[in-house]
Protein backbone atom coordinates (compact mmCIF):
# COMPACT_ATOMS: atom_id res chain seq x y z
CA UNK A 1 0.00 0.00 0.00
CA UNK A 2 2.85 2.12 0.51
CA UNK A 3 3.84 1.72 -3.01
CA UNK A 4 0.76 3.55 -3.95
CA UNK A 5 1.08 6.19 -2.21
CA UNK A 6 4.84 6.74 -2.73
CA UNK A 7 5.59 5.54 -5.99
CA UNK A 8 1.82 6.02 -7.71
CA UNK A 9 1.22 9.17 -6.41
CA UNK A 10 -2.13 7.68 -6.83
CA UNK A 11 -5.35 10.02 -5.48
CA UNK A 12 -6.72 9.47 -2.02
CA UNK A 13 -10.06 8.14 -3.65
CA UNK A 14 -8.15 5.37 -5.63
CA UNK A 15 -6.39 4.31 -1.85
CA UNK A 16 -9.37 3.94 -0.23
CA UNK A 17 -11.08 1.71 -2.46
CA UNK A 18 -7.53 -0.65 -2.97
CA UNK A 19 -7.91 -0.71 0.70
CA UNK A 20 -11.92 -1.54 0.57
CA UNK A 21 -11.24 -4.18 -1.87
CA UNK A 22 -8.22 -5.81 0.09
CA UNK A 23 -10.06 -5.84 3.63
CA UNK A 24 -12.85 -7.40 1.73
CA UNK A 25 -10.83 -10.12 0.31
CA UNK A 26 -9.62 -10.67 3.59
CA UNK A 27 -12.68 -10.75 5.53
CA UNK A 28 -15.38 -12.08 2.97
CA UNK A 29 -13.25 -14.38 0.25
CA UNK A 30 -11.08 -15.72 2.11
CA UNK A 31 -13.06 -15.98 5.39
CA UNK A 32 -9.79 -14.33 7.82
CA UNK A 33 -11.43 -11.21 9.58
CA UNK A 34 -9.15 -8.57 11.11
CA UNK A 35 -6.41 -9.82 8.91
CA UNK A 36 -5.72 -6.21 7.58
CA UNK A 37 -5.03 -4.47 10.44
CA UNK A 38 -4.53 -0.47 10.30
CA UNK A 39 -3.12 0.63 7.22
CA UNK A 40 -1.68 3.96 6.64
CA UNK A 41 -3.79 6.94 5.24
CA UNK A 42 -2.39 9.52 3.22
CA UNK A 43 -2.90 12.99 4.64
CA UNK A 44 -6.34 14.47 2.62
CA UNK A 45 -4.39 16.96 0.21
CA UNK A 46 -6.06 20.35 1.54
CA UNK A 47 -7.05 22.95 -1.63
CA UNK A 48 -6.80 26.42 -1.54
CA UNK A 49 -10.00 28.16 -2.58
CA UNK A 50 -9.21 30.81 -5.74
CA UNK A 51 -9.61 34.12 -4.51
CA UNK A 52 -10.91 37.16 -7.02
CA UNK A 53 -9.13 40.49 -6.86
CA UNK A 54 -11.23 43.18 -6.30
CA UNK A 55 -10.89 44.08 -10.01
CA UNK A 56 -12.42 41.07 -11.40
CA UNK A 57 -15.36 41.20 -8.57
CA UNK A 58 -15.95 44.66 -9.69
CA UNK A 59 -16.28 43.67 -13.99
CA UNK A 60 -18.44 40.99 -12.60
CA UNK A 61 -20.24 43.34 -11.06
CA UNK A 62 -20.73 45.61 -14.09
CA UNK A 63 -21.47 42.72 -16.58
CA UNK A 64 -24.76 42.33 -15.40
CA UNK A 65 -27.63 44.62 -16.51
CA UNK A 66 -30.71 43.11 -14.41
CA UNK A 67 -31.06 44.70 -11.32
CA UNK A 68 -32.30 41.68 -9.16
CA UNK A 69 -29.70 39.45 -10.96
CA UNK A 70 -26.74 41.93 -9.55
CA UNK A 71 -28.28 42.60 -5.94
CA UNK A 72 -28.16 38.56 -5.68
CA UNK A 73 -24.91 38.55 -6.87
CA UNK A 74 -23.58 41.26 -4.27
CA UNK A 75 -25.87 39.18 -1.67
CA UNK A 76 -24.33 36.14 -1.94
CA UNK A 77 -20.62 37.96 -2.40
CA UNK A 78 -21.06 40.05 0.59
CA UNK A 79 -22.18 37.16 2.92
CA UNK A 80 -19.92 34.30 1.54
CA UNK A 81 -22.90 32.08 0.20
CA UNK A 82 -22.20 29.03 -1.02
CA UNK A 83 -24.08 28.36 -4.66
CA UNK A 84 -26.41 25.69 -3.37
CA UNK A 85 -27.42 28.43 -1.27
CA UNK A 86 -28.21 31.21 -3.35
CA UNK A 87 -30.49 28.77 -5.31
CA UNK A 88 -32.83 28.02 -2.48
Amino acid sequence: MLHLIDKEKVSRAYYDQAVGAIKFLYDRVLNIPKRVGSLPQPRKEKKLPIVLSREDVIRIFESVNNIKHKAILMLAYSTGLRVSEVVK
